[in-house]
Protein backbone atom coordinates (compact mmCIF):
# COMPACT_ATOMS: atom_id res chain seq x y z
CA UNK A 1 0.00 0.00 0.00
CA UNK A 2 1.74 3.18 -1.07
CA UNK A 3 1.01 6.37 1.65
CA UNK A 4 2.27 9.59 2.77
CA UNK A 5 4.74 9.03 5.92
CA UNK A 6 4.07 11.52 8.43
CA UNK A 7 6.45 12.21 11.59
CA UNK A 8 5.49 14.68 15.03
CA UNK A 9 7.10 17.92 13.10
CA UNK A 10 4.78 17.51 10.25
CA UNK A 11 1.71 18.38 12.37
CA UNK A 12 0.79 22.44 12.77
CA UNK A 13 -2.40 21.09 14.61
CA UNK A 14 -3.84 17.82 15.82
CA UNK A 15 -5.76 17.58 12.80
CA UNK A 16 -3.51 19.39 10.13
CA UNK A 17 0.05 18.53 8.48
CA UNK A 18 2.21 20.65 6.54
CA UNK A 19 4.84 19.20 3.56
CA UNK A 20 7.65 21.18 2.93
CA UNK A 21 9.88 18.12 1.60
CA UNK A 22 10.28 15.52 -1.00
CA UNK A 23 6.48 14.77 -0.21
CA UNK A 24 5.48 17.64 -0.89
CA UNK A 25 7.36 17.67 -4.27
CA UNK A 26 6.09 14.30 -4.87
CA UNK A 27 2.21 15.06 -4.12
CA UNK A 28 2.04 17.95 -6.61
CA UNK A 29 4.49 16.41 -8.98
CA UNK A 30 3.80 12.52 -9.28
CA UNK A 31 0.35 12.38 -7.85
CA UNK A 32 -0.72 16.01 -9.70
CA UNK A 33 -3.17 16.09 -6.95
CA UNK A 34 -5.31 18.89 -6.80
CA UNK A 35 -6.85 20.98 -3.88
CA UNK A 36 -9.51 18.65 -2.13
CA UNK A 37 -7.75 15.00 -3.36
CA UNK A 38 -7.76 12.60 -0.93
CA UNK A 39 -4.78 10.39 -0.21
CA UNK A 40 -3.39 7.87 2.17
CA UNK A 41 -1.43 8.88 5.01
CA UNK A 42 0.12 7.17 7.97
CA UNK A 43 1.85 8.31 11.06
CA UNK A 44 5.38 7.17 11.89
CA UNK A 45 5.03 4.43 14.32
CA UNK A 46 0.62 4.78 14.46
CA UNK A 47 -1.94 4.39 12.94
CA UNK A 48 -3.36 4.47 8.95
CA UNK A 49 -5.86 6.98 7.57
CA UNK A 50 -6.43 10.10 4.97
CA UNK A 51 -5.43 13.00 4.53
CA UNK A 52 -7.51 15.52 2.52
CA UNK A 53 -5.70 18.18 0.31
CA UNK A 54 -6.92 21.77 1.81
CA UNK A 55 -3.82 24.15 0.21
CA UNK A 56 -1.26 23.66 -2.69
CA UNK A 57 1.39 26.53 -2.62
CA UNK A 58 5.12 25.90 -4.47
CA UNK A 59 7.03 25.32 -1.43
CA UNK A 60 4.42 23.38 0.56
CA UNK A 61 0.87 21.10 1.10
CA UNK A 62 -1.39 21.30 4.07
CA UNK A 63 -3.66 18.17 4.47
CA UNK A 64 -6.55 17.82 6.88
CA UNK A 65 -6.16 14.20 8.16
CA UNK A 66 -8.30 11.68 10.02
CA UNK A 67 -6.17 8.47 11.55
CA UNK A 68 -7.30 6.70 13.84
CA UNK A 69 -5.01 5.68 16.88
CA UNK A 70 -5.20 1.83 16.29
CA UNK A 71 -1.95 0.22 14.94
CA UNK A 72 -2.40 -1.78 12.20
CA UNK A 73 -1.87 -5.48 12.79
CA UNK A 74 1.51 -6.20 11.01
CA UNK A 75 0.55 -9.15 8.56
CA UNK A 76 1.99 -12.61 8.98
CA UNK A 77 3.98 -12.73 5.98
CA UNK A 78 7.65 -14.78 5.85
CA UNK A 79 9.40 -13.82 2.32
CA UNK A 80 11.72 -16.56 1.17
Amino acid sequence: MNMILLFPKDFIDSMRVRLTDYRASHIREIHRAPVGKTLKVGRAGGGVGDGTIVALEESAVTLEVSIPDTVPETPRVSLV
